[in-house]
């Protein structure tokens, strides 16, 4: 719902927290100008803005005016100098709004030398997801897992405490003036000399230009509480500020909803539904829906909400004694969990053990550090930030897990529950734990033990015996099943641990570390990589209209899978080895569904230590290499790339390729061209037999999806028609392909 909105006076607002964080107000830049190519520092320091001749304009913002950047200008600030952020507290708020798609990621403002990447260039902004980053160069990242390109206004605030905790720093995110994220974990250093603060161009994962419009930028020499970033917020007739977050996912079945009152809400009407457009139209009559005047905003529902569900919720503003009430609010939803959190570990801090608001995770989840002859484990760092918020697979945090068998031959951590838990509500089938290793861990294998009330155990190991050495987020599923006939009672389960090593015979072995995150029991639950109909082609576990609908707009289409036209394709995903910084990342748009990338901060090479291998047979010849890849300028659009054994044309062949890559916002194929030797394109001459293709990075932000051999030179990448509704594989979609859907219609297949 679009509407104007209604505020305070602007000098007025500006009053109100003059008593907190006007004294300490560096800059100010309210961009209300509406023309020409300063932006005005009100404060007096001396910080204005200068705009760029071209892609830049003035428009309607969200507090009086604001600019607007297309992608190709940007505002350098005067007196960088002044404005410390690396080695200093410092909080940066500004309002932000972008639905701009297609781009790899944008800066909304950083401080940076605009022309070289460097370890002191911090850089504010919105990274390839569509989320809030703040970035440091090489150092790390802070993510905020809120969505931002939805063409909304939000206010968004950055704040870093210096030397808050044994030399480090802490890092927090808000957004419209709700904790987003954290972390605290390395020392962000002193600014560089000479570097710059530009608005709307950066560098590293947040470097693209910005796209969308900004207003009110505020940079202060302290922290702002909560209190201060929510008065920084205009009050207006209307509801604000959702509680849980406008889009919210994984949200408990007992929600407390909270908002923000309008400025002359005197009482709240609550409206409830799960159709968006039923809670936009309901009145007070719709006795389904209306939940009644709320005297506080706040609500709590009186019954459990039904798992997996999404609700939908209105909060109309009303005074009888003020004209034009009620003011009828917009349409905010969320959606709720299907399973359980046993622990996803972002409750955790490292505020002081007996002080207000201690929870420290070893106090959760003992360890051995106390008892290292016995129990070789460690719960999460002894310096800075405790908990790990740069290796997350939900959320902002995980839990770093050392463990060390070379004395004990055993190292777990232990959580006991005061009241057992029921994981058999809602038809609850399976435990995940997800957990990340690395190749340079000591191999060992990794189990989890369950206790019940009545003292019942039982030992799960993982398949993998090195599953401490399995690298990227590893999803490990387990059987309620298997509990309940070991003698458990899934209904009263008292303890959990989670170990590395043989449980049942100790072992003197290695150390390493394990990244844990999402302890979860789940209800059946699609999952198409491990249960999956073959006809199913939408990825949604069951066959039915829609896929059928898939099948019919490819009728009579031919199938040329790429393994039909070259003589090697593979997907990066299926390799051999891959070793860090190398990743595999998910996106839909990836054949596949996956791509690998460097782990952001990571730049140099080649070494083979650190690259995904592909072992490959040729029949010999003179081939070309093609690779479907995606990199998005010229900061972050090369690779290093070598088959062993292979000669090639270059001019000074060391084996090594410099991959440089077109530029490009969407998935193409190019060939492997070398940066040293003018940008050909470079063969490789190979005699029959086995070789090993390698890829390692040079850039982060740098792309890779697959890649094929060829001795076609002029090979046409458009023959790849590879259509997943040819089910018989004969090379075309016809009747056939039909009959083989329909046998299996309607068939549903959930796991477990």
């Amino acid at each position: 719902m679009c509407r104007k909105l209604i505020i305070l006076v602007y000098s007025v607002l500006l009053l109100s927290i003059v008593g907190n964080a006007s004294a300490d107000l560096v800059a100010h830049l309210p961009l209300d100008e509406g023309s020409g190519k300063v932006a005005q520092d009100v404060t007096g320091n001396g910080h204005a803005g200068t705009l760029t001749e071209e892609g830049v304009v003035w428009a309607e913002g969200k507090l009086g005016g604001c600019v607007e950047l297309d992608g190709t200008g940007y505002i350098d600030v005067a007196g960088p100098k002044e404005i410390e952020i690396g080695g200093a507290d410092v909080t940066i708020a500004l309002w932000l709004k972008s639905s701009a798609v297609g781009v790899f990621a944008m800066s909304a403002i950083g401080k940076l030398d605009p022309t070289v990447h460097s370890s002191q260039d911090r850089v504010f902004g919105i990274n390839s997801a569509g989320q809030w980053d703040m970035y440091q160069g090489w150092v790390g990242a802070l993510t905020s897992p809120t969505f931002i390109r939805d063409g909304e206004w939000h206010h968004v605030v950055f704040s870093q405490e210096h030397d808050y905790k044994d030399s480090y720093d802490l890092w927090n995110f808000y957004v419209d003036a709700e904790l987003m994220a954290t972390r605290g974990d390395f020392d962000s250093g002193d600014d560089a000399e000479g570097h710059i603060i530009r608005i709307g161009q950066g560098v590293g994962p947040v470097g693209g230009s910005y796209i969308g419009s900004i207003d009110d930028i505020r940079i202060y020499n302290h922290i702002l509480t909560q209190d201060e970033i929510r008065e920084l917020i205009p009050l207006e007739l209307y509801a604000t500020l959702p509680y849980p977050c406008n889009g919210a996912k994984n949200v408990s079945d007992n929600p407390a909803l909270t908002w923000r009152s309008g400025i002359d809400g005197a009482q709240h009407e609550l409206y409830i539904g799960t159709s968006p457009s039923e809670v936009m139209s309901a009145e007070v009559t719709s006795s389904d829906i209306y939940q009644g005047r709320q005297a506080v905003g706040s609500y709590t529902f009186p019954e459990p909400l039904e798992w997996g569900e999404t609700y939908y919720w209105r909060i109309d503003e009303v005074n009888d004694a003020q004209p034009g009430s009620p003011w009828k609010g917009d349409v905010w939803g969320f959606t709720v969990a299907n399973f359980i959190v046993v622990d996803d570990f972002e409750s955790y801090n490292d505020i002081v053990e007996g002080e207000e608001g201690s929870n420290l995770v070893y106090y959760t989840w003992l360890d051995g550090l106390d008892n290292p002859t016995e129990n070789g484990s460690t719960m999460g760092y002894f310096t800075g930030w405790s908990l790990e918020s740069d290796v997350v697979h939900g959320g902002g945090k995980s839990a770093p897990f050392m463990y060390n068998n070379s004395v004990a031959g055993i190292s777990e951590v232990q959580r006991e529950w005061e009241t057992p838990q029921d994981w058999t509500a809602n038809n609850l089938k399976s435990l995940t734990l997800w957990f990340e290793g690395n190749p340079a861990n000591s191999a060992e294998p990794l189990y989890i033990l369950i206790v019940d009330s009545a003292d019942a155990v039982k030992i799960i190991t993982h398949d993998d015996p090195a599953a401490a050495q399995l690298d990227g987020w590893q999803e490990w599923n387990i059987l309620l099943s298997e509990l309940s006939d070991a003698g458990l009672n899934p209904a009263a389960i008292k303890k959990m641990c989670i170990g590395v090593g043989n449980k049942d015979n100790p072992q003197t072995g290695g150390e390493g570390t394990l990244y844990l995150d999402d302890i979860r029991v789940y209800i059946p639950r699609c999952r198409p990589e491990i249960a999956q109909p073959k006809c199913d082609f939408n990825g949604d576990c069951v066959v039915d209209e829609l896929d059928l609908a898939i099948l019919e707009s490819e009728l009579g289409s031919e199938s040329v899978r790429p393994e039909d036209v070259v003589e090697v394709y593979r997907e990066v995903e299926s390799a051999d080895t891959i070793a860090e910084p190398m990743m595999i990342w998910d996106d839909p748009e990836a054949s596949g569904g996956q791509y690998m990338e460097c782990r952001p901060g990571s730049s140099g090479g080649p070494s083979e230590d650190q690259a995904a291998t592909y072992d490959i047979y040729v029949s010999g010849g003179v081939y070309q290499l093609l690779g479907r890849t995606l990199c998005p300028d010229g900061k972050d659009d090369s690779f290093w790339l070598r088959i062993q054994g292979a000669a090639t044309n270059r001019n000074n062949d060391t084996g090594w390729v410099r991959w440089g890559v077109v530029n490009s916002s969407e998935w193409m194929w190019t060939p492997v061209r070398s940066m040293d030797d003018a940008d050909k394109t470079v063969l490789f001459t190979m005699e029959a037999g086995s070789y090993t293709v390698e890829i390692t990075y040079r850039e982060d932000g740098a792309k890779i999806d697959a890649f094929l051999l060829t001795d076609d030179m002029e090979f046409d990448i458009s023959v790849f028609n590879p259509l997943r509704t040819d089910l018989n594989e004969d090379g075309v979609v016809d009747a056939e392909d039909r009959a083989i859907l329909m046998e299996s219609w309607l068939v549903e297949e959930l796991w477990p």
